[in-house]
């Protein structure tokens, strides 16, 4: 069981985020929106209702995506198909700061698969993350969660982390008749509940604490 304890913000914060997101507005076409009007790519771009931005990208492996990239190396090839297309994928104020979560190499249909975790000022954005599939030629698939609109998001937390672990112990003791349990050490990080279920909306800065062994 993991539970998140928000911090109280100053209230010019909080009214930064209580703003709803807009859908993108126009920008400079990406190559891969370019792409999407070429209807001999047999490619496909699905764009989130809520923010605007893709999440989901799929090519035919024979007419995969280029990269942008002469590295051999999955990272760096999924990275510079994301920089070079980041206008389908994030509003242009926002940092694209993305942490390498995991690299899965050659499977066996040829295909390398890269995880990416977003961040921002070094803390992890729960649940914001983005997966590239390549083959040898370029991009197949992309799935996408991005928190966008990132400009002046609270990162100095008001309560202390020994704090945020005693509201967990009232939270649990209050909810659930509980004994014992262990209480990881609470970690910073960005939580939007809307993006769980793609309608990000309220983006807050929360200590992330794990509790193990609970009955």
């Amino acid at each position: 069981m993991s539970i998140t304890i928000q911090p109280r913000a100053a209230l010019h914060t909080v009214l930064c985020l209580l703003a709803l997101y807009i859908p993108v507005s126009a920008h400079a076409a990406s190559p891969l929106e370019r792409s999407v009007n070429d209807k001999a790519l047999g490619m496909t771009l699905d764009r989130s209702p809520t923010t605007g931005f893709a999440r989901s990208v799929r090519a035919d492996r024979l007419q995969a995506l280029p990269t942008g990239s002469s590295s051999t190396r999955p990272e760096e090839r999924a990275r510079s198909f994301l920089n070079i297309n980041r206008s389908a994928f994030i509003d242009d104020v926002s940092p694209l700061d993305l942490e390498t979560v995991r690299i899965n190499e050659l499977d066996d249909v040829g295909m390398s698969h890269v995880r990416f975790q977003q961040t921002v000022h070094g803390l992890r954005i729960r649940g914001a993350e983005v997966f590239v599939h390549m083959n040898d030629t370029g991009v197949v698939t992309v799935t996408s969660k991005l928190l966008p609109q990132l400009l002046g998001i609270e990162t100095t937390p008001a309560i202390s982390s020994d704090a945020a672990v005693e509201i967990a112990r009232a939270v649990i003791g209050k909810k659930y008749p509980t004994r014992g349990g262990s209480y990881s050490t609470p970690a910073l990080e960005i939580f939007d509940a809307g993006l769980l279920n793609d309608t990000p909306n309220r983006p807050r800065l929360a200590w992330f604490i794990k509790v193990n062994d609970w009955r």
